[in-house]
């Protein structure tokens, strides 16, 4: 999608770019994208030809690219999360993955497809993209979808998976996990 930084919102922007395809079509692309990073991405079908895939284990220029394409420009210190709506331990887009990913349509609000990799077991979920969320509401719209972790990008490139213990009163259900960012880059 080619940004605007002069439109502060990315609906502002649709009729030059769509925000989400409709599902066949993200689909088709999904499955004919040359897809680089087999262990885990985020996946945005939108781009001409084939969508965009960004694997933020990559280092912080694929951060960066991410956070510049999706951030509003009024949102210079926000960071963005990425909190799937479902879990599909198939590892292939199937249909549950429709069924979310139009409901993150419906809503209105950015839709990926987000595969990892996790003690050798292949997930592919829908996901969607939340802008100038706190770490509470993270947590919450993450709880509320059954998942155990979000992944959050900032304007530095910084990014991490975030994962929710029970929570108590004084917000150490908080835990970071990286996987050793630092060995990565």
């Amino acid at each position: 999608m080619v940004k605007d930084f002069k439109i502060n919102d990315l609906v502002d922007q649709l009729a030059q770019n769509p925000l989400n395809l409709p599902y066949p079509e993200a689909k088709r692309c999904y499955n004919q994208h040359p897809i680089q990073y087999w262990n885990g991405h985020t996946y945005d079908p939108v781009p001409e030809p084939l969508g965009r895939e960004y694997d933020f284990f990559q280092g912080q220029n694929e951060r960066l690219e991410f956070y510049r394409e999706f951030a509003y420009a009024n949102e210079s210190n926000s960071q963005l999360w990425l909190i799937a709506w479902h879990t599909n331990k198939t590892g292939k887009l199937n249909d549950d993955n429709r069924n979310y990913y139009e409901q993150i349509d419906h809503e209105g609000l950015k839709a990926f497809f987000g595969k990892w990799v996790y003690s050798g077991n292949k997930y592919l979920d829908s996901t969607a993209l939340y802008h100038n969320y706190s770490a509470v509401d993270a947590k919450v719209t993450a709880s509320n979808h059954h998942q155990e972790a979000s992944v959050w990008v900032d304007k530095s490139g910084a990014f991490d998976i975030v994962s929710y213990e029970e929570p108590n009163t004084d917000a150490s259900w908080l835990k970071s996990t990286t996987r050793e960012m630092n060995n990565l880059e």
